[in-house]
Parts: structure tokens; sequence; C-alpha cells
């Protein structure tokens, strides 16, 4: 009898512990349940599959600042830096002040998507009928959950604002 409640009060012990110690264990919360890390779902590292990546343009209609890529779809690879370019064209006969700002989809993917170098946020001016090339630069770091299919980095135009071509 002697040695069965200390052993218990051990046992209770070392539970207690290992109950306590447990918010300092790594996890991942996905969705409402939480998993892991060591035995989360495979990433994209794990799978080795390059991830396609699309450039998405969001144009009002009212908007005389056109965007495009001359390759809307690309494929990334963990690790690797991908550079590209959007171009930007002002149709109108006025300069053309604007702001380009950017999102990624999905949420997810902002953890993911790392080192995002572009234009965007600043103020941007084109002259009438004039285009200019805006580089973009980003690594997809690994970790990447292989649920996540495709990544989208979409780019409107906000805050536009005219001024009158001078003629000097």
């Amino acid at each position: 009898m002697k040695g069965i409640i200390p052993g218990v009060a051990m046992a209770v012990m070392l539970f207690a512990v290992g109950y306590a110690l447990l918010p300092l264990y790594p996890h991942r919360p996905l969705g409402d349940e939480y998993f892991l890390l060591d035995h989360s779902l495979p990433t994209i590292a794990d799978t080795a599959k390059r991830l396609p990546m699309r450039f998405v343009f969001k144009e009002q209609s009212h908007h005389v600042v056109r965007l495009g890529q001359h390759q809307p779809l690309q494929y990334l690879a963990v690790g690797q830096p991908v550079y590209s370019f959007i171009t930007l064209t002002n149709t109108s006969t006025q300069t053309v002040s604007f702001e380009l700002n950017s999102r990624i989809w999905p949420g997810v993917a902002n953890l993911y998507l790392n080192k995002l170098t572009c234009a965007c946020f600043q103020r941007l001016q084109l002259d009438p009928k004039a285009s200019m090339q805006v580089p973009i630069s980003f690594v997809l770091s690994q970790g990447m959950p292989a649920r996540v299919e495709q990544v989208e980095l979409q780019f409107s135009v906000q805050h536009l604002s005219f001024t009158e071509a001078s003629d000097t």
C-alpha cells in the first residue's frame, strides 16, 4: 500500500506536467481542428509537384489603365525565385496617376509566398498612350499545404487620377 500511493501520485504528476507542456508543442490550425506539425497534411515539398500560379488582373470597365502579362499561368517550385513582368498601358489622352494593388489568394498562401517585390502600393504615373513594364519577383517557401492546388496573385488599379498632358 505504501508503494501504490507514491506511484499513483507520480503518474498523476507526470500526466499534469505533460499536459502543461502541450501548448509548447508546435501545432498548426486547420479549420476548427489542430494538427501536430510532425503529423500534418503533406506539403508541396513532400509531394514534389509544381504549383500552378495564375496572375489575375481586376479591371473596371471605366479604367483607362489596362493590365496584362505575357504568361498569365506559371508553375512554381519550392525555393525557386520567380521573376515576371506586368505590362501597364494608358489608353487615354491624359496623363494618369494611380496605385497598383496586389492580393494573394487563397489567404493561406500569404504565409508561404515570400519576398514579394513589385511596384504595388506606390504612386505610378503613365503618360498618354504610353505603357510600362513593372517587375515582380517572389519565392515560394516550404510548408505550403498540398490542399492548396493553385495560387492567384491578383492585381488591381486603385486611386486613379488624371492630369492634362502638357505640350512642352
